[in-house]
């Protein structure tokens, strides 16, 4: 999806190179946008899974489940957790 974005932003980076901008700032502000939108979708993300957990986690069926479920999220399953860490 970046990259198709990019690729429309074409005649914005030959304007902005045209007045003087280097190639490293137009890739630091490409870096930027990318690293503000992982940020946010992560973050909306782990918003989203805390309240899913929350919802489920109160909501009692009008029947007896004979399993035990237990809904946890967990360092690695929010990613907090580094992969070279055991």
């Amino acid at each position: 999806m970046l990259l198709a974005r990019a690729s429309d932003r074409q005649r914005e980076f030959s304007i902005r190179l045209a007045l003087g901008a280097s190639r490293l700032q137009l890739l630091r502000q490409l870096l930027t946008e990318s690293l503000l939108l992982a940020v946010s979708g992560g973050l909306l993300g782990l918003a989203i899974a805390f309240g899913a957990y929350r919802l489920f986690s109160s909501w009692q069926p009008g029947f007896d489940v004979p399993i035990a479920t237990a809904l946890r999220p967990n360092n690695r399953s929010c990613g907090l957790r580094s992969p070279w860490l055991s």
